[in-house]
């Protein structure tokens, strides 16, 4: 992560970078459905990796921090179904 110097020491814009890994399991079969005396299943698990980049902006009041930032996921394979996963988030921190 990092910090975008500005001349306004109350608004701090910000980048993020790095590699994410998504874990993904299926299962999927007849358990105890009374067709066979045991259970029959299938599981499958797969840790597909990928970019993770983002940014945001972080205001200052005081002890009060208060951050909205982008963040997403963007690889070569799908992640349980979703291509390219992203996230939206607003959070507040309060230091004393």
């Amino acid at each position: 992560m990092g910090y975008l110097p500005l001349p306004i020491p109350w608004v701090e814009p910000f980048g993020k970078l790095g590699v994410a890994q998504i874990y993904d399991r299926e299962s999927y079969g007849v358990y105890n459905s009374g067709l066979f005396d045991g259970s029959v299943g299938v599981s499958d698990t797969t840790h597909p990796s990928g970019a993770a980049y983002g940014g945001g902006l972080q205001f200052h009041i005081e002890q009060l921090a208060i951050r909205a930032q982008y963040e997403r996921i963007s690889g070569t394979r799908s992640f349980g179904g979703w291509n390219n996963p992203a996230l939206l988030s607003v959070g507040v921190n309060w230091t004393f």
